[in-house]
């Protein structure tokens, strides 16, 4: 199956799933928000989101990537309802990234997070082997030079 350049790709419910994000599918996300599109993706993106950011984004997501009407609602019934909403976050800001970039601009995103953790991470299990601070005993003594 050709994914649009807008479809996202997720573990989703124990299963690998397609969420696209469509025109209409953006129409509903802002109609159910009370906001633009841009600022659920601002506030997904920076922790003030609410509720029904995260669950309609999904919801969109699902129905937009091919999931039928039924099948969509149990999977937001069991998997973002009956939740902790925080599990579905990143999902949500990375279906409506793809929407608003394109999946290659987040994938390309995510692969360089995925690299400065990973140089992070080296940095810190390095600087927890290097040796301590040499120290030499007497290099500020008070005591007065021997003649």
């Amino acid at each position: 199956m050709d994914l649009s350049p807008t479809a996202w790709q997720a573990d989703f419910a124990g299963d690998a799933r397609n969420f696209d994000l469509t025109i209409g599918g953006c129409g509903t996300l802002e109609r159910v928000t009370g906001t633009y599109v841009g600022e659920v993706l601002l506030r997904l993106s920076s922790g003030t989101w609410s509720y029904a950011m995260v669950r309609e984004t999904v919801r969109q997501g699902l129905l937009g990537g091919g999931a039928s009407d039924a099948e969509t609602a149990d999977l937001v019934r069991r998997f973002v309802e009956g939740r902790p909403i925080g599990e579905n976050v990143q999902l949500a800001a990375d279906i409506l990234s793809a929407f608003v970039n394109g999946r290659e601009a987040v994938a390309a995103a995510k692969k360089a997070q995925a690299a400065g953790r990973q140089m992070l991470d080296a940095l810190v299990a390095g600087s927890d082997h290097q040796p301590a601070p040499e120290t030499s005993e007497n290099t500020t003594s008070s005591a007065p030079p021997s003649s």
